[in-house]
């Protein structure tokens, strides 16, 4: 995995934590939920490239809920 990979994300998505501290193994669930939240298409490409679609999948599922804007 690439560490770097977090900063390449957009800051609005991590203003309550120091990103230096996220890992993208332990935190994937709010990593993955951050961005189908409040992401770009920039952010969705980088964590498809890092996770897979089929983690992403899995971790949506376990999610349980996105924000949906109507």
């Amino acid at each position: 995995m690439k560490k770097n990979t977090i900063n390449n994300l957009s800051l609005h998505l991590f203003w309550d934590t120091n990103r230096n501290n996220l890992d993208f193994e332990q935190n994937k669930t709010i990593i993955i939920e951050r961005v189908f939240n409040r992401g770009n298409l920039n952010d969705l490409k980088i964590i498809i490239k890092q996770y897979g679609l089929e983690t992403i999948k899995t971790e949506i599922i376990k999610a349980g809920f996105f924000r949906v804007f109507g």
